[in-house]
C-alpha cells in the first residue's frame, strides 16, 4: 500500500481521485497491483486473479499519466471520445489480424471491430492507450467498472 501512496503523489492532483476510484474498482475485484518505479514514474499493472494477465495498467509520459486497458472483447460498445478515438487511430494494427507479418508466438490476437463506422484490427498491447484528461476520466472508469462485471 505504501508504494501506491507513492504512485499517488506522483500523480497530477487533478487526477488523483480518479486514480484512486480506478484503484479501488480493481483491488476491491482482486485485481492485483504490481506498483514499478520507471524513469518515467510510476507503472502500476493491475492483473487478473486466476489467468495473471493484465487488465489494467498506469503509466506516464511527458504528457502526464496514461491508462492501458486490456478489455476482455471490444466491440465498440464503449462511445471514445474524439481524442482518445484520435490516440486508438495512432495505435499499430494487429499483425495475426492484418496478416502483414509474423508476430511473437506468445503475442495474443489483437481486437477486430467497427468503431463510428471505420474497422480497426488493432494490436492487444496497444490498442487502448490513453491519456487521462478530465474528458477521458468518465470513459476509463465507466470502461474498468463494466469490464469487471464480465
Amino acid at each position: 500500500m505504501e508504494q501506491f501512496k507513492d504512485f499517488l503523489e506522483s500523480v497530477d492532483e487533478a487526477h488523483r481521485a480518479f486514480a484512486e476510484e480506478v484503484h479501488g474498482n480493481l483491488t476491491g475485484a482482486k485485481r492485483k497491483p504490481i506498483i514499478e518505479k520507471k524513469a518515467a514514474g510510476y507503472l502500476v499493472v493491475y492483473k487478473h486473479p486466476e489467468t495473471k494477465k493484465s487488465v489494467f495498467n498506469f503509466y506516464f509520459r511527458k504528457n502526464g499519466l496514461h491508462a492501458r486497458l486490456y478489455p476482455g472483447a471490444f466491440t465498440g460498445n464503449i462511445t471514445l471520445t474524439d481524442a482518445m478515438i484520435a490516440e486508438l487511430d495512432k495505435a499499430p494494427d494487429c499483425k495475426r489480424l492484418t496478416g502483414a507479418a509474423d508476430c511473437s508466438d506468445n503475442c495474443v490476437t489483437g481486437y477486430d471491430f467497427t468503431l463510428r463506422g471505420k474497422h480497426y484490427q488493432k494490436c492487444r498491447l496497444c490498442a487502448f492507450q490513453f491519456l487521462v484528461t478530465e474528458e477521458s476520466k468518465p470513459v476509463i472508469l465507466k470502461w474498468v467498472q463494466e469490464e469487471l462485471t464480465l
